[in-house]
């Protein structure tokens, strides 16, 4: 068993890592082995993937504060997460070389950290682990400042948002000295003596948007000394004509730009961010009034942003997405976990070809958005993907009982908004897009990102914000896509998925 010591040295250069090791039979890889006792010295400067190892070993640490029992210390991401720039350092050096090089081996070639996993999963997800077979998470150490802080749980939490922040966030901080840590500790601990104002849009008044806005203001209730005030307003039905939503939508979204001033503005759907930018103007938006969007499709074809990664916009605007934009990922996971030959075979009443139908209503651009990215699938070229558009909102006749059926912004409208509209969906095989519609029992099967997830994550981007960090540079995260099954309604509706598919299954309802 190895033991680690990480070292914060010098006050003016936060950046600079020592780690130590502490090991009978640690060599460097060569010829001419020598022993390891100092890695990720102060030269080289430390670098988004050396710095994502210390995050690793360092969250090593604080799961001794768990209560939840959990073993393995993972880092996990999608591109510009710590888990990815662990993954593209070890890529560009060949894996077992950069491991051997940084770490060395014992004499069965143990590895600190063990193999990366998932590399290209549907989500883009990334993983890796800490191997507790060569360093327990008791054996790690941290000091600042010549103090052992190794069961300081704040202080650990606070060089853990450094790390995330200088790294992850702001490419210019990955070169620059930065500030000290000292300086930023006091940042991290400065808050307005007044509670913060934030206004809220909500795109219509949905399970999956209650989820998403309740999940976002309990993460700012925890996390700041001063609960903030929230102002809300909540869209109209979307199933009334798209002339009438939209003007509603507007009108909600002016009133509450009108109200007192706040210090952020949040848009809750993609329709939501549009009404609210408008209602804002663009003299104010993204300028003097700062804006977050939450669960928005496609934020950069709704022009909300430039990019998603690597940011670096003037506007002060940031936000959460949903599977990086586009639908793609989530019918390929459709695919891989639902409708396999198994599924087709041993549910021999539905057809095959095409084993899968996307139906929307063109009103919704969202939806239409998606349908173009859709249609340029191996899926849909392969005949195994439909896409059918409508100017209405599908009926019986358009939603064929032999097909299984998805859509997007469609297909939840009608699940949320009318007992007629979501009868109808329950009636036929559907693979639902949020959490809430499995869970209910409206669907058999689901595959979408968690919205409870979108919530959370939008909070940290408020919160890194408070701590000095500009909107405008964050990263646009996106939660990884996890699937669904309820037993009940695959039984009223005669359906028999994959083993599997239940097996794999985030949460599995009855």
């Amino acid at each position: 068993m190895a033991s680690l010591k990480l070292e914060f040295t010098d006050p003016q250069r936060p950046r600079l890592v020592r780690v130590e090791f502490r090991h009978d039979d640690l060599w460097t890889k060569g010829t001419n082995r020598t022993k390891v006792d100092c890695l990720a010295p102060q030269s080289p400067r430390l670098t988004a993937g050396s710095a994502a190892i210390v995050l690793l070993l360092l969250r090593g640490r604080l799961s001794k504060f768990d209560q939840s029992g959990r073993h393995r210390v993972e880092l996990e991401g999608g591109n510009g997460t710590a888990a990815s720039s662990l993954h593209a350092t070890l890529e560009k050096a060949g894996q077992l070389a950069w491991h051997e090089a940084w770490f060395g081996f014992d004499g069965v070639k143990t590895h600190l950290i063990s193999k990366c996993i998932h590399k290209s999963e549907m989500s883009g997800r990334r993983l890796v682990w800490l191997n507790e077979d060569l360093v327990s998470r008791h054996d790690v150490s941290i000091h600042i400042d010549g103090k052992d802080i190794s069961d300081d749980e704040r202080r650990l939490r606070d060089i853990q948002d450094h790390l995330t922040s200088y790294f992850w966030s702001d490419p210019a901080l990955r070169t620059s000295v930065g500030r000290s840590i000292p300086a930023l500790e006091a940042s991290l601990h400065s808050q307005s003596s007044s509670p913060l104002r934030v206004a809220i849009l909500h795109g219509g008044d949905f399970s999956y948007v209650r989820a998403i806005a309740d999940s976002f203001k309990q993460r700012l209730r925890d996390s700041l000394v001063h609960h903030p005030e929230f102002e809300e307003r909540i869209g109209s039905n979307a199933l009334q004509t798209w002339n009438e939503y939209i003007s509603t939508l507007d009108r909600n979204a002016k009133n509450l730009v009108d109200t007192a001033p706040s210090d952020y503005y949040v848009a809750i759907g993609t329709q939501a961010a549009q009404s609210l930018r408008h209602a804002l103007g663009e003299a104010r938006f993204g300028k003097e009034a700062k804006f977050l969007f939450l669960g928005v499709t496609s934020p950069i074809k709704m022009n909300l942003v430039e990019g998603l990664q690597h940011r670096n916009d003037e506007l002060e605007i940031a936000g959460v997405g949903y599977n990086d934009g586009e639908v793609d990922g989530m019918v390929q996971r459709m695919f891989r976990r639902f409708l396999t030959d198994e599924f087709f075979d041993r549910n021999a009443r539905l057809c095959n070809s095409p084993r899968l139908t996307f139906t929307f209503c063109r009103s919704f651009l969202q939806d239409v958005h998606q349908s173009v990215a859709l249609s340029g699938t191996e899926y849909h070229r392969s005949n195994q993907l439909e896409i059918q558009e409508l100017t209405e909102i599908p009926t019986a006749a358009t939603l064929l009982e032999t097909r299984v059926h998805f859509g997007w912004f469609t297909f939840e409208a009608m699940f949320q908004e009318d007992r007629q509209t979501r009868e109808l969906l329950s009636s036929r095989p559907v693979m639902a897009t949020t959490r809430s519609s499995v869970k209910n029992g409206w669907a058999a099967m689901g595959v979408a990102v968690d919205d409870r997830e979108i919530g959370t994550l939008g909070a940290e981007l408020i919160l890194r914000n408070q701590k000095g960090e500009p909107m405008g540079r964050m990263p646009i995260p996106c939660p990884a896509l996890k699937h669904w099954v309820h037993r009940g309604a695959l039984n009223r509706l005669g359906l028999v998925v994959p083993k599997d598919a239940i097996e794999t299954a985030t949460e599995v309802f009855d």
